[in-house]
């Protein structure tokens, strides 16, 4: 167990601050060595302690002892985001206790948060907060959110992933790459071990995932993004190449940090002429690829780790440029008038 560190006073006296079921309490005592000692008495629950009702915490209090609740459900990298949203985001509600907040102030604290921050960024940190809240309160919020417009995403069509497989040929990011058009996320890709390789059967293991925790460490976590993302991957002849390339199979496949992956892709793409499409960008090029290539939904899900075809259809499915301009053609075509046609 952690051990509280105390702070001396102006006063002369030592205070303590400790967590106990989400409310931070803070103790004072004539000595360094009485703080810490009391802190602990009160963690341990040898001194009792008056909890604050819930709804007449502070919200960021109440985020607080929710999260305290949560630490074993929730992965750290969703800890993180929340912990973003509590410290620099809903200010004018932030600090007033849960019982006292009014659907009003509610809704300036969403049109505050509209002038700076994208429609499903702010979107999403209320849906968050209105967790919290009710949690707290049992009340339920009404609130009027900004419409989320879908963003246009870069991929590459079929030709363009040709283009990109000569480029990338060879480079130090050409593991990595390849793993992403194969349809790994990026912290997929950070936690793949040797061990979750199968050369023999073509096969990659995703069985994990890199991910910040709130003090912005990477850590690896033997869980997915959910059930549906544990998967087994076909090792696509490229890949199979550079796997076997490696003389030093041990550990983890790629060694390096999540970002300098994303900015190595683009360098590759920016270099051959290509959109700069990061491993995001190469995830949705792989939605694409079996589109075009009539590959089954319910496959292409499979071998992606989507938990819905509405999900990956809505997302991440793209219509290669070519397929699009053939079929559009074909349908101005059958209204054309026949210059040859007699006239009636």
């Amino acid at each position: 167990m952690h051990t509280p560190k105390a702070k001396k006073l102006n006063s002369g006296a030592w205070r303590c601050q400790v967590m106990v079921d989400g409310q931070r309490l803070s103790v004072t005592r004539s000595t360094e060595k009485a703080a810490v000692a009391a802190a602990m008495a009160m963690r341990t629950g040898l001194i009792q302690v008056t909890k604050t009702p819930v709804q007449d915490l502070q919200l960021t209090k109440a985020i607080d002892r929710w999260l305290e609740m949560q630490t074993n459900v929730l992965s750290p990298a969703t800890i993180r985001g929340y912990r973003n949203v509590q410290k620099n985001h809903f200010d004018s509600i932030m600090h007033r206790k849960c019982s006292q907040i009014t659907d009003t102030m509610i809704a300036q604290a969403i049109s505050n948060e509209s002038r700076r921050f994208k429609a499903k960024t702010v979107t999403n940190y209320w849906r968050f907060l209105k967790q919290v809240l009710t949690w707290a309160t049992g009340k339920q919020y009404s609130a009027s959110l900004p419409q989320v417009v879908p963003a246009e995403r870069e991929f590459l069509d079929y030709e363009q992933i040709d283009i990109f497989l000569k480029a990338v040929k060879g480079d130090r990011i050409e593991i990595a790459a390849l793993l992403a058009l194969s349809s790994l996320r990026r912290s997929e890709i950070a936690a793949l071990r040797w061990e979750d390789v199968d050369l023999e059967l073509g096969v990659i293991h995703v069985r994990g995932a890199m991910v910040p925790d709130e003090n912005n460490n990477f850590i690896r976590k033997d869980t997915t993004k959910n059930a549906s993302s544990r998967r087994d991957v076909p090792i696509i002849d490229p890949l199979k190449l550079a796997l076997e390339s490696v003389n030093n199979r041990t550990g983890l496949v790629v060694h390096k940090h999540p970002a300098n992956i994303q900015l190595n892709i683009n360098r590759v793409c920016r270099e051959a002429g290509l959109p700069e499409v990061g491993c995001h960008g190469l995830r949705h090029s792989f939605a694409s690829l079996c589109e075009h290539l009539q590959v089954p939904p319910k496959i292409a899900m499979e071998i992606g780790g989507w938990s819905d075809r509405s999900t990956m259809e809505r997302i991440y499915t793209h219509v290669a440029k070519q397929d699009k301009a053939y079929y559009q053609n074909a349908f101005t075509a059958h209204f054309k008038s026949d210059a040859s046609s007699p006239n009636t």
